[in-house]
């Protein structure tokens, strides 16, 4: 783990808006990191590599509102330092209020959803 020069670095972190457990966090090696701080802040639950050109970097992020429409709820935006923006979704916490949100999003998405026949 990183702290001094050349070590991977904590950017940012934030509390996952559909836990009140996981928490997010972004390295400078373009990492997410979901840890559930109540098992353990050594090995994240999830780790999802942020892809950015190899010239530029990942500095921020944001959850979309969790009242937003459909698979929008679940997205994290990113910003790169070259002022370049991009989305990651789904992005949902193994917790009781992610599952929740997902089968509440349920009916929404099925009415958006390819079906057989317009194939």
């Amino acid at each position: 783990g990183g702290g001094g020069s050349g070590g991977v670095r904590v950017l940012q972190a934030a509390w996952h808006p559909l836990s009140c457990s996981h928490l997010c966090v972004l390295t400078s090696d373009s990492r997410l990191l979901l840890f559930d701080a109540r098992s353990s802040l050594h090995a994240p639950d999830e780790a999802l590599e942020v892809p950015a050109r190899p010239d530029e970097a990942v500095v921020a992020f944001s959850f979309a509102s969790p009242s937003a429409a459909g698979w929008a709820s679940l997205a994290v935006w990113f910003a790169c330092s070259d002022g370049a923006l991009f989305a990651a979704c789904p992005v949902l916490p193994p917790s009781r209020a992610g599952c929740h949100h997902l089968r509440s999003l349920a009916p929404e998405l099925l009415k958006t959803a390819p079906t057989e026949a317009a194939r």
